[in-house]
This record gives structure tokens, sequence and C-alpha cells, in this order.
């Protein structure tokens, strides 16, 4: 199975180590089952232009941040609606 049309960059679980949240060379940030593997959803994205270099979810999964290389980008991505809410560019 291919995560990422380009490598994968980061990995996490959640809390409860039911889902994997893995971030990839092709900007994209998806949600996996750790049951059987299979993609739970892919976030509107790809929301970077650069490879996404870290993914945490909160305590309670309502909420993913990722960060990137494109342009030291840092989003927030609701989870119940897949779209980011954040976006904020470093300097």
């Amino acid at each position: 199975m291919c995560a990422h049309q380009k490598e994968t960059t980061c990995i996490t679980f959640n809390k409860d180590g039911d889902l994997i949240y893995t971030g990839g060379g092709d900007g994209f940030v998806k949600v996996w089952k750790t049951s059987n593997i299979q993609k739970e959803q892919a976030f509107m994205t790809p929301a970077f232009k650069g490879a996404v270099t870290d993914v945490s979810a909160s305590l309670n999964d309502e909420y993913v941040v990722a960060s990137s290389t494109d342009q030291n980008k840092i989003t927030l991505f609701r989870t119940k609606t897949s779209r980011s809410i954040i976006n904020y560019i470093g300097h």
C-alpha cells in the first residue's frame, strides 16, 4: 500500500492508538484506522506545496495540526469537516 504519492515524512498515533496521522512529501495529511490500516480520510489538502514535516492530534481528536517546509507554514484542521481553520506562515 502506498500512503502518499511521495515519501511519508512523518507519522503519529492519536492518544487512544486507534488512528494514525501521516504527512507526506506530497503535501497531504491523512488519517488511517489502525484496526485495518484503511484510509479514514484525507484533509482538504494538499494544504502545503512542500513536504509535511510534523503532524499532531489534539487529545480529543477534534483538531490536527501540521507543519510544512512550504513557507514555514502551520495549518490547523478540524477533523469533523476535514478543512483547515487556521493557516500561519512563519517568518
